[in-house]
């Protein structure tokens, strides 16, 4: 696949002010390299709105690639293209008629906590699992009680399909509905999907210019078929025949026909790309392990992530700014995430596990393309990094 950006060294900063040096822009390693199509593959698809001239409201681009990711990930289920992964999940809260205080994850990325706020609701923060990073089910089965919850937004921290059935049988219990927040997992194979899928959830995805499948921005909501054309109607203002909400019950959340062409020509070369990203995830976990370095997944279940990053957990005592500054030095973007942990609504101050790994979860970059075999270099650089800071294994 040709890129539009393959290549570029990004262009000189042309807001006023101070200039970040060149050393601090070109980074031989950043932490994400995004790769879109070419437009002329863009146009191609776009075809299908410039014949019917339909540019948004769910218009024929945005039906093909819904169908396309029914059929190649998510059978028996019903794909709506949204604007955004943030817009999405506020959009499945309306869907659902939520009207109580909304459960959800310390440590997740401030979207999570965004989305909620922009349904209207009250958000109350719950601590996770110290080895997954998942929301914790038996505390969720306690605050759902004590804060009469209305839902839970569970997330799977970096993209990362993990066993929730506990979760999802605690909302089952107490009869409240459980919405997914999966912005980085969409593109694992359908086995992984029917492996970790909740049955009845609503599924958020996002297709940001920073995930494994990225469009820009977009997002894909994957629901119970039940669910679908209330949650079309809270995307378009409470207007869509076939549910039942109320005009103005709703959001302006849909895809537009041209980002929808951007995903479906990105959709085509998806596969192939995601398998090196993959094997560079095999690669950090492969050399994570033989350092003595904690991760996320478990060597040889590198298929359970598109691998929008790879995490690690630094050992006790490592100062994590250090490590970063020492591998930025050295031309090597790492990141913390998520860091540091989300805290608006009640209960923030009692979440010690998500605290636990926020401070200690590094991130390195995955790449796709000609950058996919530099995992070995990339490591190199943030072990000499990590032993500079006291932590060499």
């Amino acid at each position: 696949m040709k890129l539009l950006n393959e290549g570029a060294e990004p262009p000189p900063s042309r807001v006023a002010g101070p200039q970040i040096p060149a050393a601090e822009v070109l980074l031989r390693f950043p932490f994400v390299r995004p790769r879109l199509p070419v437009l002329q593959e863009v146009e191609a698809e776009f075809s299908r709105a410039r014949q019917s001239n339909f540019y948004s409201n769910f218009g024929p681009s945005s039906l093909h690639f819904e169908r396309l990711l029914e059929v190649a990930y998510f059978p028996g289920m019903s794909a709506v293209a949204c604007a955004n992964c943030t817009v999405g999940l506020s959009a499945a809260l309306i869907a659902l008629r939520v009207n109580r205080p909304v459960l959800y994850p310390a440590f997740t990325f401030p979207a999570t906590a965004a989305a909620i706020r922009g349904a209207g609701l009250a958000a109350v923060v719950g601590d996770v699992d110290p080895v997954t990073g998942v929301l914790d089910a038996a505390l969720a089965d306690e605050l759902i009680a004590r804060h009469d919850i209305g839902a839970v937004i569970a997330v799977r921290p970096y993209g990362i399909w993990t066993d929730i059935g506990a979760l999802g049988e605690v909302c089952r219990r107490h009869g409240v509905p459980l919405v997914i927040d999966n912005a980085a997992g969409i593109g694992v194979d359908r086995a992984v999907v029917e492996r970790f899928a909740v049955e009845g959830a609503m599924e958020l995805f996002s297709l940001h210019a920073t995930k494994p499948f990225g469009v820009g921005e977009g997002g894909v909501a994957v629901v119970p078929p039940a669910h679908q054309h209330n949650l079309r109607s809270a995307l378009n203002f409470g207007l869509w025949a076939l549910g039942d909400l109320q005009p103005g019950e709703g959001l302006n959340g849909k895809m537009d026909e041209l980002t929808a062409s951007m995903a479906i020509a990105v959709f085509h070369h998806l596969a192939a790309r995601l398998a090196e990203r993959r094997a560079m995830a095999a690669r950090y976990n492969a050399l994570a392990q033989a350092a003595g370095l904690g991760t996320f997944v478990a060597p040889g279940e590198e298929e359970r992530s598109p691998w929008q990053c790879f995490a690690l957990r630094l050992p006790d005592g490592i100062d994590p700014e250090r490590v970063l500054r020492a591998c930025r030095t050295s031309g090597l973007l790492a990141r913390r995430y998520y860091y540091p942990t989300v805290g608006l609504g009640i209960g923030a101050a009692h979440v010690p596990n998500a605290a636990a790994l926020s401070a200690r979860a590094v991130c390195l970059p995955v790449y796709d393309g000609e950058d996919a075999g530099s995992a070995d270099e990339i490591w190199s650089i943030f072990h000499e990094a990590l032993a500079r800071a006291g932590g060499g294994g």
